[in-house]
């Protein structure tokens, strides 16, 4: 019976000094942000998600920290695959809200049937080199009817022949066939990344 009072006094211990995160933190929000930035001129990719998630009282009451937060499970889906990952293709917080910030109006207008066609956002996926996991993560994250988004984005005959013509930027395979789909169906855009709440 000790033992279980033990272990019932360590557990509300635990939980109590969860309850107490942030408290003692004087490092602002733009220091937070700097670090990050250091982090990715770095190349050290791996430590982002804990340096969020122990300020995450900060992360999550600042929209780009938390955006930058939860983009570190397309870190780390495309790292799993060989991929480029995605804090390669910036050097800040900033470059990474632009990045995400265009491809999701990009996605919110073929959502709601206001784009002029796909090519202008074929050639942004090209250029800007948006991984499937992070076009997926977009889509699950930002899009309305996400079926629809991810049978247009997969539908376009261009960008797919461009894909398999040896402006593949992707290891493994590209964007062709169903590949959109079948990788939407069995991930689980979230998995692996611990919530901010």
């Amino acid at each position: 019976m000790i033992h279980l009072h033990n272990a019932l006094a360590s557990i509300k211990f635990v939980c109590y000094i969860y309850q107490k995160d942030g408290e003692g933190d004087f490092m602002d929000t733009q220091e937070l942000k700097n670090q990050v930035n250091e982090l990715m001129r770095n190349q050290k990719y791996d430590e982002i998600e804990p340096l969020l998630f122990s300020h995450r009282k900060k992360t999550r009451n600042d929209n780009d920290l938390a955006v930058t937060y939860y983009l570190c499970a397309v870190y780390k889906q495309e790292k799993a695959a060989g991929q480029t990952v995605i804090f390669s293709k910036v050097l800040s917080v900033e470059e990474l809200m632009g990045r995400y910030t265009v491809l999701k109006f990009y996605l919110r207008r073929i959502d709601f049937d206001v784009a002029d066609g796909l090519e202008e956002f074929q050639q942004f996926l090209i250029e800007a080199r948006v991984s499937p996991h992070e076009l997926l993560w977009v889509i699950d994250y930002c899009v309305v009817h996400k079926e629809k988004v991810l049978k247009a984005t997969e539908g376009s005959r261009r960008f797919m022949g461009n894909a398999g013509k040896g402006r593949n930027l992707y290891r493994g395979g590209g964007w062709g066939g169903n590949m959109l789909y079948h990788l939407y169906q069995r991930s689980c855009l979230c998995k692996g990344v611990y919530l901010l709440y």
